[in-house]
């Protein structure tokens, strides 16, 4: 395990790098520091009537980029620990399992399949991703059916209950 300074050292890290991650998918799909509404009228009023939308134009023009940067950013960090802690702790070799089995295999009949769109057009490509979901809804049934049990021994030398009478022998 590790002792409190190596806890938290390396949980800064991480957490860095969480926000790191975010801030640069906040930069590239979030918009950034763009607000999603807005803020021209409040720019024209202060133009053209004066007065308190001066003011306000000036602090969400200056004050409204971080605030909607860094809230982006705390929103998709929120998302990120949300899952982290509700999900499960995979294996590694239930990792590797879903890798080999499950996602490179979709990934080669999604790469197939985008060939065969550039190549010949939607239509086939359309027919193709329909007869691929189609057998593997096939396979998966059949697999589901198919109860697999197996006998594991978790000890070699497993001896059978028995009474304390029985194994201890006065002679």
């Amino acid at each position: 395990e590790y002792s409190s300074m190596k806890f938290a050292a390396f949980f800064m890290g991480e957490y860095m790098a969480l926000m790191t991650i975010c801030g640069i998918m906040t930069t590239c799909f979030l918009g950034g520091y763009l607000a999603p509404l807005n803020w021209s009228p409040i720019h024209s009023l202060a133009e053209t009537v004066g007065g308190l939308f001066v003011p306000l134009a000036t602090l969400t023009g200056a004050l409204a980029p971080p605030f909607w940067f860094l809230l982006k950013l705390a929103a998709l960090v929120f998302a990120f620990v949300w899952v982290r802690a509700t999900l499960l702790r995979l294996r590694y070799d239930q990792l590797m399992n879903l890798g080999w089995r499950v996602l490179i295999p979709v990934g080669l009949i999604n790469l197939a399949l985008l060939t065969v769109y550039l190549l010949y057009g939607w239509l086939p490509a359309l027919i193709g991703y329909a007869l691929a979901i189609a057998l593997y809804a096939i396979w998966a049934g059949e697999r589901a059916r198919r109860v697999e049990r197996r006998r594991i021994a978790l000890y070699a030398q497993a001896q059978p209950y028995r009474r304390a009478s029985q194994e201890v022998s006065h002679g």
